[in-house]
């Protein structure tokens, strides 16, 4: 069976909302419809304090490849040029190194009962895991330590010590979570240490290591080349949602073109459009409302407690929510539009896709509250 991976289409677009709305072009630093990250509510002195600390914070995570342009990327995000008269306004982030961050707590191994040894490239999982012999797969590893219990005990620490490299936790999957990149461990594993072996790199990955044969599909009209590679019968596509090309994540085909990573709502480009024309209505599917009576807080902006079950809520698993009852406060009833209308020159090349029903639609809530996702049914 021949299989060919078919690119889902991302088309991001907002003024998704129940009320009319129009946009007028601006040339200024950030589009007026994009507003700002401040908070009328709180002063800036505090506002551009928090900000700096969140990107403070997050330089402690980042990955390497970003740092190269981490002030650039992180002052346009949080829009620091908004803090030009606080303490902030010439904010870098922090070169120090926290110990905490940087070195990991490493086991003293002789208080390990037993070591299991893996090595990606030497490893054979018919090998016993000893030093000379490693494991190959984090899989066949923790196998044997349940193996091994049954003579040990489950006061004994057991360890997995892990040789440098990249492992790739999706491939010869045989449960449902670890086809997903995931390692089910139970209470039966207690006393159990997975670590590195002394300095050596270590990478869990998620993910399948794919080894394709590459082949050209087309040419665009710019001289540009659409390369296909077949995906192993293995692999299950309802569980491929994301591909990593030589280290680096590749963006799903979308329009406009974008890099979420980079771009967002705050930031110049931010990597959607706005050629949404009209929504089309939902039908309004009632649910069965609860209203909790006590405790009633008087003056406030929720008083009581409410909940809708069933009906507009069925979209939810539980199939409840505070907002599907008839009036809830502060907001409407939770309805999902049907579908959309686009300007007639938003997607030039709709008419050449091949399966425009493989597509998603991505589309801000009015004011910007979260946003939906959707499959495309028909175009």
């Amino acid at each position: 069976m021949n299989l060919r991976l078919v690119v889902l289409i991302g088309i991001i677009l907002t003024c998704f909302s129940y009320t009319n709305c129009t946009f007028k072009y601006s040339t200024e630093l950030y589009h007026s419809l994009y507003s700002t990250v401040g908070n009328p509510n709180i002063s800036s002195e505090y506002d551009c304090a928090l900000r700096a600390f969140t990107i403070e914070m997050a330089a402690y995570i980042a990955p390497p490849a970003v740092k190269t342009n981490w002030t650039t990327l992180t002052q346009s995000a949080f829009q620091m040029n908004q803090c030009n008269n606080t303490l902030y306004s010439t904010y870098q982030p922090s070169n120090h190194h926290h110990k905490a961050f940087n070195t990991p707590l490493k086991t003293n191994q002789q208080t390990c009962y037993h070591k299991i040894f893996v090595h990606d490239i030497k490893g054979n999982d018919l090998f016993d895991g000893t030093f000379e012999q490693p494991k190959k797969t984090m899989h066949a590893a923790l196998s044997l330590t349940r193996i091994l219990r049954t003579g040990y005990g489950n006061e004994n620490i057991l360890c997995i010590i892990i040789r440098g490299g990249t492992y790739y936790l999706g491939t010869n999957a045989t449960s449902t979570s670890s086809q997903i990149g995931a390692i089910a461990l139970t209470s039966n594993d207690s006393n159990l240490i997975i670590e590195n072996y002394e300095n050596e790199r270590v990478i869990l990955s998620g993910g399948t290591l794919l080894e394709l044969k590459w082949s050209v599909h087309a040419k665009t009209l710019n001289g540009g080349t659409i390369m296909k590679g077949q995906i192993p019968l293995s692999i299950s596509l309802d569980q491929f949602n994301e591909l990593y090309i030589d280290n680096k994540r590749a963006i799903v085909a979308k329009y406009p073109n974008g890099d979420p990573a980079t771009q967002g709502l705050y930031a110049k480009d931010p990597g959607f459009s706005y050629d949404s024309q009209s929504w089309i209505s939902p039908v309004h599917n009632p649910s069965i409302e609860i209203h909790i009576q006590e405790p009633y807080r008087n003056g406030t902006v929720f008083p009581n407690y409410q909940l809708g079950v069933g009906g507009g809520a069925s979209v939810f698993n539980p199939p409840t929510n505070f907002w599907s009852t008839a009036s809830p406060p502060q907001g409407n009833n939770y309805v999902v539009p049907r579908g959309l209308v686009v300007k007639s020159d938003a997607l030039p090349h709709i008419r050449n896709w091949s399966e425009p029903t493989t597509g998603l639609v991505h589309a801000f809530h009015s004011g910007y509250w979260g946003s939906w996702i959707f499959e495309i049914a028909s175009a």
